[in-house]
């Protein structure tokens, strides 16, 4: 497993999704189900999946989320090519801020 414990102590108490699906194929490597202990017992209701949606519990499964870590890009230091004349990259940078509210792209999947 190449997700820490603490990440998914911190998965489960902030509201994440889980699956107790014990039949399904991928559960070993579902950051879903390896969190789904996890889930603090004085919450009298949590997110869960259901085990009756089409897909679940299969290879295919839709809901299946990784347990493997992924690197991501932070920032947007160098994200424009040559291609672009260097006085217009401000304006185009501070566009995209403004548009997004935020400095960096954080990508999470739930």
């Amino acid at each position: 497993m190449s997700i820490t414990k603490e990440l998914l102590i911190k998965k489960a108490h902030d509201g994440y999704t889980v699956c107790y699906v014990d039949a399904c194929p991928l559960r070993t490597q579902c950051l879903r189900w390896l969190a789904g202990p996890y889930v603090p017992h004085d919450h009298s209701t949590y997110r869960c999946v259901n085990p009756h949606f089409e897909g679940v519990a299969s290879t295919e499964c839709p809901l299946y989320r990784s347990d493997q870590k992924v690197r991501f890009a932070k920032g947007m230091l160098h994200t424009f090519t040559d291609d672009m004349p260097k006085r217009l990259e401000p304006a185009v940078r501070y566009g995209i801020i403004s548009k997004t509210n935020r400095t960096s792209i954080v990508m999470v999947r739930d």
